[in-house]
C-alpha cells in the first residue's frame, strides 16, 4: 500500500495552489510551492498509470504471505493466528469489473493492518523461535516482500523527482 493515497495528493495539490502559490506566486514562498507541485503532478501521473497493477499485486502477494503468518502462528499454538486468519477471510477480494484506486486501496490497507497484527505477534516469537527453519523462512519471506514493495515505490517516486530541481 502507498501512503498518502492519490486522492490525497490531488487534494493537496489543490490547497497549495488555493493558499499559496495564487495569492503569493512572485516570492520564493510561491516558487518554492509551484517546484512542489511540478513533482506532485509528476509522481501522480507515474501513479495514475501503475498504481492499479501495484495494487493488485501487493494484494496478491499480502494474501499469500498473511496466510502464511496465520498458519504459522495457529501451529505454534498463538490464539492470533485464528484471529488473523479469520480477519483475512473477512477481506473482501477485488470488486468484479475493473477496480478503482480506492476499492483497491481499501483492501490494501485492510490486509496491511493484518500483515501488522501477524507480523507483531511473530515478532513476540523472536527469541523462542530463534532456530526453527519455518520461523526463519517465514521472516526471509517478509523481508523479501518489504524489499519488493520499496523497489516498486521507487518506480513511481524515483522518476518524478530525481533530476527535476530543489524539492520542499
Amino acid at each position: 500500500m502507498i501512503l498518502p493515497t492519490i486522492y490525497d495528493m490531488l487534494i493537496c495539490m489543490e490547497q497549495t495552489i488555493v493558499n499559496t502559490v495564487e495569492p503569493d506566486l512572485k516570492s520564493h514562498k510561491g516558487l518554492s510551492a509551484t517546484a512542489t507541485i511540478k513533482h506532485m503532478l509528476r509522481q501522480s501521473a507515474l501513479r495514475l498509470e501503475h498504481e492499479g497493477a501495484f495494487l493488485v499485486e501487493d494484494i496478491a502477494r499480502q494474501r499469500v504471505l498473511i496466510r502464511r503468518i496465520a498458519d504459522y502462528l495457529s501451529g505454534a499454538g498463538d490464539p492470533i493466528g485464528a484471529t488473523v486468519a479469520e480477519a483475512l477471510d473477512a477481506i473482501p477480494g477485488a470488486p468484479e469489473g475493473y477496480p478503482t484506486l480506492s476499492a483497491l486501496s481499501e483492501i490494501g490497507v485492510a490486509l496491511r493492518n493484518q500483515f501488522h497484527d501477524g507480523l507483531k505477534a511473530l515478532q513476540a516469537l523472536r527469541d523462542s523461535r530463534a532456530d526453527d527453519a519455518d520461523y526463519a523462512a517465514l521472516r526471509a519471506d517478509i523481508r523479501t516482500y518489504a524489499e519488493w514493495q520499496i523497489g516498486e515505490e521507487t518506480k513511481l517516486i524515483g522518476p518524478a523527482s530525481f533530476g527535476q530541481g530543489p524539492r520542499r
